[in-house]
């Protein structure tokens, strides 16, 4: 069963099963307006409704996680903890009565809180900043709990920014903007952050299911990306040259600093200072763990991927 099966992530995974010759039954809240990568679909929010599951659970070795309120949709706490702990909560419940030897779950780099200016492994776990983070971390926990009397045992991945054809938010934004010409080369070239691929992070979720690891293992395709090696990808992948206007690192810091101090005053510039923060920040991830316990390898990097 792939929980979140319409999404970006999940799509992907059904497609990835279904090519192996596996029956695949995918959930999401919402009806797929046609036919999917799965043997049958059922609608369900696992928040509300996860009882619906119970006859479809009856013989499935294997839960992908991958259902979940998104980072950066500007939610409550409240909504998140919600969707993304009690939901969790329940379908683990509901695994556990049915017999499910295996839970993955595809949770986020975001459960912990920033890695600062340097590459951190899984040791690495202060407390989460972001409601979002938060519910992840939360859910996590509670799943590692259960996974060490099990069943289901339970491996948790957590992605870095994830790439590829589909992808939405800020990736996709950017991808947009530089096809309509709207977007200046972006000269921030001393960060570094990690991605992955939507096909590796598929990948390591199959190969999560068919070992007996157990855990959490950081997922990215093992390269360092500063802003601008980002941009000059896009307009590579797009066919476009890159701008002739550069907005230089100075200014963007310069910036931020403005609109946080706004900020702190109760002016109305979350989004803005939110977007320039995603624009220096470093978010720097080890996957080695990964690559040695999961026997999974990285095969692409952004430049290779499309839009």
């Amino acid at each position: 069963m792939v929980t979140g099966a319409t999404g970006f992530i999940g799509a992907a995974l059904c497609g990835r099963l279904r090519r192996l010759g596996l029956d695949v039954t995918a959930t999401a809240r919402r009806e797929p307006l046609g036919s999917g990568p799965w043997r049958e679909f059922v609608s369900c929010d696992l928040s509300r409704d996860a009882t619906r599951l119970e006859p479809f659970l009856t013989g499935c070795s294997t839960i992908f996680h991958v259902a979940g309120l998104a980072h950066g949709s500007g939610r409550s706490i409240d909504e998140y903890s919600a969707v993304n702990v009690g939901g969790t909560q329940r379908l683990l419940e509901i695994a556990a009565a049915c017999g499910v030897e295996r839970l993955v779950f595809v949770s986020s780099v975001k459960a912990a809180g920033p890695p600062g200016f340097h590459q951190v492994d899984e040791s690495h776990c202060s407390p989460p900043e972001s409601p979002y983070g938060r519910s992840k971390r939360e859910a996590e926990d509670l799943l590692l709990v259960a996974g060490v009397v099990g069943p289901p045992s339970v491996v948790i991945l957590r992605p870095a920014l994830v790439y590829g054809p589909g992808v939405k938010g800020n990736l996709r934004a950017l991808y947009r903007a530089v096809e309509r010409g709207w977007c200046p080369r972006i000269g921030i070239d001393y960060n570094r952050r990690s991605m992955v691929s939507v096909d590796d992070l598929v990948e390591a979720a199959v190969r999560a299911a068919s070992t007996d690891a157990s855990g959490i293992f950081l997922i990215t395709d093992g390269e360092a990306y500063s802003t601008e090696r980002v941009y000059l990808a896009v307009c590579t992948t797009l066919g476009r040259r890159p701008s002739r206007v550069t907005v230089p690192s100075w200014s963007i810091a310069s910036l931020l600093s403005a609109g946080r101090r706004g900020l702190s005053l109760g002016l109305p510039l979350e989004r803005p200072v939110d977007a320039l923060t995603r624009l220096t920040e470093w978010a720097w991830y080890d996957s080695s763990r990964a690559e040695a316990y999961l026997d999974w390898k990285p095969k692409v990097r952004f430049e290779d991927s499309t839009f």
